[in-house]
């Protein structure tokens, strides 16, 4: 993890990030490499706008990832762009308007391509998967970007980003009336969260399996 010797404390990236006050924030992030800055900038930006939409002020969020999508663009940080273009994506279909999420989506795919990062590229295929299954209801469709997501995740051993395949796979078989690879699917993410502990999860499978039959 990142962090640097702040007046004799070890100040890491993570807790810069969950810093409030801008004026602080700024100050602190002085004292970090130069060649750092911007994108931690930009990382900030983009947990205000999740904390700004946790606290349903979407002025606020509106304004934080315009600022982090100017300053990507400004210094090319291309990968911080496409975290942002994915934000705001998920909030246009939030808002019901799914044709300029798509838009956003293609252009984060696309560039996801051009940097050859497979992680981003994941990422995006995942969130196209999971728009479509939302806005067009058209799990053929869907699982076509989501097969794409979860060989990405398999090659590089992603497990977290595995399982949530996992679990989109079995919600769209499960739409797509498809029980069997439904069960399948939800069976896989079930094992991921047995393993981590996580029991809210567990408690969700065992009820979409019950749901299948």
């Amino acid at each position: 993890m990142l962090s640097y010797n702040v007046y004799g404390q070890e100040v890491s990236v993570d807790s810069l990030i969950s810093i409030n006050d801008p004026e602080k924030f700024e100050e602190t992030l002085s004292l970090f490499d130069k060649s750092h800055q911007d994108s931690i900038r930009i990382a900030w930006h983009i947990q205000k706008a999740y904390q700004a939409q946790h606290n349903a002020d979407k002025a606020l969020q509106e304004d934080h990832l315009n600022i982090a999508l100017s300053l990507s663009r400004k210094h090319n940080l291309t990968r911080q762009e496409i975290s942002t273009l994915m934000i705001i994506a998920d909030r246009l279909r939030v808002a019901q308007n799914a044709d300029s999420s798509r838009q956003l989506l293609d252009k984060a795919l696309a560039m996801s391509l051009k940097i050859n990062d497979v992680s981003y590229e994941g990422l995006v295929n995942y969130n196209i998967a999971s728009l479509i299954e939302h806005t067009e209801q058209d799990p053929v469709k869907a699982i076509r970007y989501l097969h794409t997501a979860l060989e990405i995740f398999e090659s590089i051993g992603d497990e977290a980003q595995i399982t949530k395949c996992h679990l989109l796979m079995g919600i769209l078989h499960s739409n797509d009336q498809n029980p069997q690879e439904a069960k399948k699917y939800y069976k896989l993410a079930n094992d991921y969260y047995i393993k981590t502990g996580n029991k809210d999860y567990q408690v969700r499978m065992a009820i979409n399996l019950g749901m299948l039959y």
